[in-house]
């Protein structure tokens, strides 16, 4: 019980210095001492405080997210809401953006470097392989740019599209002196924040101990690129089983039309053949197509039919709650 209270008060002061043994020769008892033990020698302190200062930051993100920056910071008394709030961001840049080194030459047009990652190469290393002109290396400028990194997943390479088709859109509006559209990239999140926030939920004790209030918290932080805090355990097992089930009803769904529409999509003006039962003229299609037809809501330029009449079964979603007194529907 000795030796573990002594190792526990051992790892918390950083003060803390291991007693040297004395020297039983007589020879050697006036000489210092060099002891070449890395576990017996002095500790650098300010390593240790850096990372007892990162483990408890990433444990207080688990707890509150990274939107809720200035909870975060009353965990790290060391640290002022600036810095925890810099660290957090540059956490999030990390995971989008990465460093291109390029080669700029005079006339403003440049050549990626093969090697984009790696900050610590020379460059002269990466002219010598991409520009292969002595004249050219003279007249160039190395600089480091911030650009998206390169994904290969589909939902990343549609939200490129968008996001070029919006970026192009809004210079053609620069250029004929219009402002910028309205910005409809906030709805989604601000619907989920709103429900989550201003709708009235069962109780967790009525649910089985699901909070369905923070899960809908969780998937507005996790729209808006933020991390969210961490749900409890039956809560986090509906969402998995919520998207499990989402997956499967989508996968027996036949979706034959959208799928064939986006394989031959070439962007926002590709042609779009009308099935006969479609009506363009019902409720729900004028309705629909009001709200499209606002300036960044439909950037891809999806056609209605795409979007209207889409009936789910919700049957299989339903989990039911076993109390003691009464069995519910969740």
């Amino acid at each position: 019980m000795e030796t573990t209270d002594q190792n526990v008060e051992e790892n918390n002061d950083p003060t803390y210095q291991p007693p040297t043994p004395s020297r039983k020769s007589d020879r050697l008892k006036n000489k210092s001492r060099v002891d070449f033990n890395l576990y017996r020698r002095p500790r650098d302190s300010n390593k240790i405080w850096e990372e007892r200062e990162k483990k408890t930051f990433y444990n207080a993100i688990k707890q509150y997210g990274t939107k809720n920056w200035r909870e975060v910071a009353k965990c790290l008394p060391t640290k002022s809401e600036n810095v925890v709030k810099n660290w957090i961001l540059r956490e999030k840049r990390k995971q989008i953006l990465e460093y291109e080194k390029r080669a700029v030459k005079v006339d403003g047009s440049y050549v990626a470097l093969k090697d984009t990652t790696s900050r610590k190469r020379s460059d002269s290393e990466g002219v010598q392989d991409d520009l292969l002109t002595p004249d050219q290396r003279q007249t160039v400028q190395i600089e480091e740019v911030l650009v998206p990194r390169e994904s290969k997943a589909p939902v990343d390479q549609w939200m490129r599209i968008i996001e070029e088709y919006s970026e192009s859109e809004l210079q053609k509006r620069k250029e004929k002196g219009l402002g910028p559209p309205v910005s409809c990239e906030k709805m989604i999140p601000m619907s989920l924040h709103w429900i989550a926030e201003l709708e009235d939920h069962p109780s967790p004790e009525e649910c089985g101990g699901i909070d369905y209030a923070a899960i809908y918290r969780y998937l507005y932080c996790l729209s808006e690129g933020d991390v969210p805090p961490d749900l409890d355990s039956v809560s986090a097992a509906r969402v998995t089983r919520l998207l499990s089930d989402f997956s499967n009803l989508v996968r027996s769904t036949s979706l034959e039309k959208e799928k064939s529409y986006l394989e031959n999509y070439n962007g926002p003006f590709t042609r779009y053949r009308t099935s006969e039962k479609f009506n363009d003229k019902s409720k729900s299609a004028k309705l629909l197509g009001d709200i499209s037809s606002t300036p960044g809501m439909n950037p891809l330029n999806i056609h209605l039919e795409l979007c209207l009449d889409k009936e789910i079964d919700h049957k299989p979603l339903v989990m039911l709650a076993k109390n003691e007194d009464q069995t519910e529907d969740i």
